[in-house]
């Protein structure tokens, strides 16, 4: 794990693309010391909280494979994907850490110097991260994609679960100080860009990758979509 000092950062982005989007909104944020996961949790990793029975088995998305067929596919480097968020909740405490919150994501992926992406305020292009590929890649492969306090793939590889529940507005009343999300909604907050999407085909998407916020059901799962955590 990686500690993030005590301090403060900016959150969201109020400027060019970003302008009118409410769900975006530039605003101070204090954050305590923490600790966060330096790479995306892996497939072994899952897979050793399986074998404690910790974590529900993986199952197979595929009609054709059957479960154990489907695990032998998977390599073991690479992020664990198709799993929910009460599964990643549940991976973390077995871990004894916990969800990153949103806020802590932001500032491990941004640092305080306000930078849009990981390596700093340039485009994404291909190779600076695990974007435009056609799956995901071992963990820490693209050392362009670290961030400020050296935490890896938090600009692609896959999107990531964070504790928050997800509002659009939320960052307009947020707290200044550790800040943890609405109280209750109905989507849980994703954070991060991810190895589907294309360079150059959504320059918010790929322009921005630690900006980007969006939110999805709890039960969702996607091969684009993993986590990690922090305490």
């Amino acid at each position: 794990m990686i500690l993030v000092p005590v301090g403060e950062f900016r959150m969201g982005f109020n400027q060019n693309e970003f302008s009118s989007d409410k769900k975006y909104f530039e605003h101070i944020v204090y954050l305590d010391n923490y600790l966060i996961d330096k790479y995306e949790v892996t497939v072994a990793n899952y897979l050793e909280c399986i074998a404690n029975n910790k974590c529900r088995p993986l199952k197979s998305p595929w009609p054709i494979l059957s479960d154990d067929e489907y695990i032998k596919t998977l390599s073991k480097s690479d992020p664990i994907t198709l799993i929910n968020w009460n599964d990643a909740n549940k991976y973390c405490s077995w871990m004894e850490k916990r969800l990153p919150t949103e806020a802590e994501w932001e500032k491990a992926a941004r640092g305080t110097k306000f930078p849009k992406n990981p390596w700093g305020n340039e485009p994404a292009k291909q190779g600076d991260a695990s974007v435009g590929l056609g799956g995901p890649k071992r963990v820490g492969n693209f050392p362009n994609d670290k961030s400020p306090y050296g935490i890896f793939d938090m600009g692609g590889n896959v999107s990531e679960w964070v504790s928050d529940w997800y509002s659009k507005t939320y960052y307009q009343k947020s707290p200044r100080n550790n800040p943890k999300g609405p109280a209750h909604a109905k989507l849980k907050t994703i954070r991060g860009g991810h190895w589907r999407q294309a360079i150059g085909s959504d320059v918010q998407k790929t322009n921005y990758l630690s900006i980007i916020r969006s939110g999805y059901s709890p039960d969702w799962i996607s091969g684009t979509l993993g986590f990690r955590c922090a305490k």
